[in-house]
This record gives structure tokens, sequence and C-alpha cells, in this order.
């Protein structure tokens, strides 16, 4: 009985051994065997055990957090619209149109800039007139007069095109009526440029110089005989080409067409002209100006085949010539800006004593502008500007004593480039034999104290 019940236990202790070694019982069982083994490894507190799943956990942590930020970035939906992203380099869609294509939408129409100028002045004059009886040019007497008035009150835009090769301007003058003074839109590259509307004319650098660079209070008798009575540059409608080369002289050409002038009434007084229109080809004026710039110092050589109004309603064209230097620098801190000019050319003004002849008279004029600077180097600067000014004009170098001479000497004081009051004092002497046509009647001997306020915006 021992016996068998020894055998039937060894049968059994056997069977369940099988039983419990099975593949099939150790597969289903596997799983809660390697849980506890598992999370018995990652509590277990022995040094050795536990360092090295830390750092490859953290390793991998590290390489899961950054893939998942680098996307966020890449992605166009996450970015603030007001935080423009890198431009693609394929040009797609993507992340640009957050961008650079959010700047130009700002100023897509372009960019307007408003300017002007207001001008004051103050002028205590003395000149000779006729005042006992105004049809005898030889009863003359002395006259003082005291003048207030607003010598110029200017506003004007500036456009500029998305295309920065576009832009426009347009500028007109309140100080007397309403003037339309520029308008005129231009093409411009590096090299080239093309402009069309009414504009000055390119000839003579003083001309072609803002009234509030120049130093003087106004341009003077010189200038306005030049422009409102020999009809040479001034504002008019017209189309220029110009063309520049080069990074050090920068030598230039313009080439201009502009609208000629017709004479519309003339008295002792006053001259009256007015644009033509509706006429041939024979009624514009053609300009050339070349320049070259060496060191702080602009050359210019300017020709003008004009036309000019001797009668009313018959236009002829006059040959004018001219050459001009202009400065403007800095030396040891202070401010050095010159002008200098010498212009000949045919006229119709002649005494009313010449004998009639063939030949059209020849004027010839020079003007000099020099002015030192304490201060203003830069803009807005406080500064301080004597000057000094002088011109002579011979109307014909065929008639003797007919010269008239323009001086002028002044200050100015002010914010550099935008706010600046001026005294000058003022001379004009002109000789027996300059020809009656060129005056309103009066102002051949002058002399005048002026006063003169001016700020620019």
């Amino acid at each position: 009985m021992a016996r068998r019940l020894l055998g039937f236990a060894w049968v059994t202790a056997a069977c369940t051994a099988g039983m419990l070694l099975s593949p099939e019982l150790l597969a289903q069982e596997a799983p809660k065997e390697v849980e506890p083994a598992g999370d018995a490894r990652a509590d277990a507190p022995a040094p050795d055990v536990d360092a090295q799943p830390k750092k490859k956990k953290k390793k991998k942590k590290k390489k899961s957090d950054e893939q998942p930020a680098t996307q966020s970035t890449e992605q166009p939906a996450a970015e603030p619209p007001d935080q423009p992203s890198a431009p693609s380099s394929k040009g797609t869609v993507s992340a640009e149109p957050a961008g650079p294509r959010a700047r130009p939408q700002k100023n897509r129409f372009g960019k307007l800039e408003v300017f002007g100028r207001v001008a004051v002045r103050a002028e205590l004059e003395r000149h000779e007139r006729a005042v006992l009886d105004p049809d005898d040019e030889l009863t003359l007497g002395r006259v003082d007069s005291l003048d207030l008035l607003v010598s110029e009150a200017r506003l004007g835009v500036d456009y500029r095109a998305p295309a920065k090769w576009l832009s426009a301007e347009i500028e007109i003058d309140a100080a007397d009526g309403l003037e339309l003074l520029d308008a005129w839109a231009m093409a411009k590259s590096e090299n080239f440029s093309t402009r069309a509307g009414k504009s000055k004319m390119p000839f003579s650098a003083i001309e072609m110089e803002s009234s509030f660079t120049l130093p003087m209070a106004r341009r003077g008798l010189v200038q306005d005989i030049l422009v409102d009575e020999l009809e040479v540059a001034g504002r008019r409608p017209g189309v220029t080409f110009g063309a520049r080369y080069g990074k050090s002289v920068h030598p230039s050409l313009v080439l201009g067409v502009f609208q000629g002038s017709v004479l519309v009434k003339e008295e002792r007084d006053d001259r009256d002209v007015e644009p033509f229109s509706e006429r041939a080809l024979d009624a514009q004026s053609l300009v050339a100006r070349a320049e070259a710039r060496v060191w702080d110092v602009e050359l210019g050589v300017n020709y003008e085949h004009r036309v000019g109004t001797d009668h009313v309603l018959e236009p002829s064209h006059y040959w004018t010539f001219g050459v001009d230097a202009g400065l403007d620098t800095e030396l040891d801190g202070y401010g050095v800006r010159a002008w200098a000019e010498v212009m000949d050319g045919a006229s119709w003004f002649e005494h009313r004593l010449k004998p009639i002849d063939a030949f059209d008279a020849v004027f010839v004029t020079t003007r000099f502008i020099t002015a030192f600077r304490f201060g203003g180097m830069r803009r807005e600067e406080l500064y301080v500007e004597p000057y000094a000014m002088m011109a002579v004009l011979d109307p014909d170098i065929d008639v003797s004593s007919d010269i008239v001479v323009e001086e002028a000497v002044g200050v100015n004081v002010g914010l550099w480039k935008r706010v600046r009051v001026g005294l000058e004092a003022e001379y004009q002497k002109a000789e027996p034999n300059f020809p009656e046509r060129y005056f309103l009647g009066e102002n051949g001997d002058r002399k005048a104290l002026v006063l003169d306020a001016q700020i620019a915006f």
C-alpha cells in the first residue's frame, strides 16, 4: 500500500510539473509575470540598475519634444498674423503670405508726402519814378515805401509709386492768386529718366535751385528780367529725357522740349504772355544741359533754342548759351556754398534810339553768390550764414552805358533746412541807355532793406 501511494504521488507531481512548464501556459502567464518584474525593476533603489533606463528615457523624451516643436514652427496656421515668417525659397504659398506679402499691402497704392513753404516779408524801399507827369520820363521823384506781404505760400504733394522707378509731384502757390508751379510724373532708373508735365527747364543752376536753398530773400532783378522779359528758362509744360553714367564724376545729359509763350499784351508797365496753343512744331523751345561733378563742385553747360515774343502773336526763336558752377561743401566744421554763372544769347530788346539793322541784340549776364555758414551741419541744427550776391546784365553789347548792376548782402539765422529769418540790404543801378522795355516803368534805381522769414515743412 505504501509503495502504491508513493507511485501515485510521483505521477501526480510529474503531471503537475508538466502542466506548469507547458509553452502555452507560459505564454499566457508571461505578461502577468513580466509587468511585476518591470515595475519592480523601475521601483528598485539599486543605482546601477536604475541609471541606464532613466538616461535612455530622457534622450527619447528630448527627441519626442523637439520633433513636435519643429513641426509647429513650420505650420503657417499656427503663426500669429502680425509676425511674418521667413520667405520660402520655392516661392510657393506655405508661410510666405503672412510675411513679405503683408508689408506691401500697407503701401500697395504708393506713398504720399505733403510738403510746403511759407515766406513773409517786410520791405523798406526807396526808388525813383515819375511823380509829377507820368507821360514825361524826365520828371522823376524819390519814393519811400514800406510793404508787408506774404511772398510765398506753397503746398505740394510728392507721390512715390509701389514701383520704385515711378514718381510724381504737384505744387501750387497761393500767395498771389492760385498758381500751378509744378505738375509732373517721372520714370527713373539708375541711368535713365523721363519726366513729363510742368516743371523748371534744365537751364541755369541758379534758376533750377530752390528759392529756399538759395540764401537770398529773393532771386533779384536780373533773374526777373531773364525769366519774365527775355523768357529764358522758367517753368513750362514739356518733356525731358536724361541719362547719367559713372559713380565718381557723374556725367549727365538732359534734353528737353518745352512749350513756348506768346505775347498777348504789351504796355509800358506790363507784358503779358501765355503758353502757345494750336500751333505747329515752331512753338516749342529746345533745351540741353550737360553736367559733371568734381569733388563737391557741380559743373554745367546749357543751351536753349528758345521761343521769344517780340510782337503780339509773332514768335521767333533765339539762341541762348550758358556755363555755371555750384559748390556745396564743409571745411573744418564750416559750410561753404557758392554759385557762379555766365550767360549770353540773342534778344529782341533794343534801345529805341539804336539804328535799325537785320541783327538781333546780344545780351551778356553774369551772377555770383557766396555764403559761409556757422553751424547747420545737420538738418534742423542752429546756424548763422552771412552771404553776398552780385549780378551784372548788359542787354546789348553794341550799345554803351546800358548795364544794370545788382548787389545784395545779408545774414540768415535759423534751423538748417527748416526755418530761417534773414535781413538783407539790396542795391541796383541802371545806366542811362538801359532799354526802357525791360522795366515796369519805375524801378531802374532802387535801394531796399528786406526782413524775410521762411519756414519749410
